[in-house]
């Protein structure tokens, strides 16, 4: 389930998306990050869509700008535990275009775009 944090869109003050049922996500061109492991996709795509409104917000990866094994930050017997625990999380940080459009009746009436930084964590295994 999204949080509201990942779901809610404001517009000029006013929060247009605020439930979970009416947003779909997925991803496009997915591969393994080398370093992690873990999976990466370089079009990350939300839509809202309520009657005639519909909202797209696309992020666009063009680099990898951090990409870190969470065990890297701990050491000693902390750094044993989680190497015992096979603890393997990572923390990615993106930078690339952020798309926003917004549709009325299936009809394209805003489309503004900008650069932009997101970012993913891993806590643990990546399965399938």
């Amino acid at each position: 389930m999204l949080s509201c944090e990942s779901s809610c869109w404001p517009r000029g003050g006013k929060i247009i998306a605020d439930d979970a049922r009416t947003v779909r996500f997925h991803l496009e061109d997915e591969h393994m990050d080398p370093q992690s492991g873990k999976p990466v996709a370089n079009v990350i795509v939300y839509e809202y869509e309520d009657g005639p409104k519909r909202y797209r917000v696309s992020y666009r990866r063009s680099e990898t700008i951090v990409d870190e094994q969470l065990i890297t930050r701990v050491s000693g017997f902390k750094y044993l535990l989680a190497k015992l625990a096979r603890f393997d999380g990572a923390y990615l940080r993106f930078t690339g275009n952020v798309q926003l459009e917004r549709f009325v009746n299936g009809e394209l009436v805003e489309d503004v775009s900008d650069p932009g930084i997101w970012e993913m964590m891993y806590f643990g295994h990546v399965y399938g």
